[in-house]
């Protein structure tokens, strides 16, 4: 991987720090699930559920790290496994809690793209995402002099 050369990653670990960032970006989905649903919450004024969401993913995140790296030796993939896992947990956790809401009752209509406002929200959207661009090279610009 090109940044990993870039951020000077030593040579006999690069091989496993690129299958570990694999099995991440693979879980991208299941990360971004958590992430909606708990916003979702937290915008209703519920945080303490993305909360015990978090604790419950500490928690099996410990215990599938624990069963994975040193019982089954999947090493840095268990690792990655387990974190994965993990946030799927969390995501289930508050999706289960999102469903037993009244004030969220999805109907088929609602499936149905409005353009117009999508349109809206992305052009909002830029110029906060373009801020977490920069902040994240920011970041990595930081690491790689560090």
């Amino acid at each position: 991987m090109p940044v990993l050369r870039l951020m000077q990653t030593p040579g006999d670990i690069i091989h496993i720090t690129a299958l570990y960032l694999r099995i991440m970006y693979g879980g991208l989905p299941i990360v971004m699930a958590y992430n909606l649903f708990a916003s979702i919450l937290r915008s209703l004024g519920d945080s303490r559920t993305p909360l015990f969401a978090m604790i419950v993913a500490c928690c099996v995140n410990i215990l599938l790290d624990l069963l994975f790296v040193p019982v089954f030796h999947w090493g840095v993939a268990g690792a990655a496994i387990a974190s994965l896992i993990a946030q799927c947990a969390s995501a289930i956790f508050c999706l289960l809690r999102i469903r037993k809401l009244e004030d969220i009752k999805l109907r088929k209509e609602h499936y149905k793209p409005d353009w117009k406002l999508s349109w809206q929200l992305l052009r909002l959207g830029a110029t906060l995402a373009f801020q977490f661009m920069i902040i994240a090279v920011g970041g990595l610009v930081v690491q790689f002099v560090v």
